[in-house]
């Protein structure tokens, strides 16, 4: 995985099965979240569609400081 100026390994861990609603409808998805060393508060949540050769359909990044970032799928080509 790339991050920020050097390539790094990135290990997840599956959750489960849910149902993702998107502006595109509602789709089967895996819930999968990032494993971390040293989290200090953060978390990394991905909804991947494998019906779609899992394309993201939701990820969410929670910050240390309590901050939240979402971000949804709104298009597919």
């Amino acid at each position: 995985m790339a991050d920020r100026d050097e390539l790094n390994t990135q290990l997840y861990r599956l959750i489960g099965n849910e149902k993702t609603e998107t502006l595109l409808g509602s789709f089967n998805s895996v819930k999968v979240q990032r494993i971390r060393e040293n989290a200090n508060g953060k978390s990394t949540t991905l909804w991947l569609a494998p019906d779609r050769q899992f394309v993201p359909l939701r990820i969410e990044q929670k910050e240390g400081n309590g901050d939240t970032i979402e971000m949804r799928i709104t298009g597919l080509r």
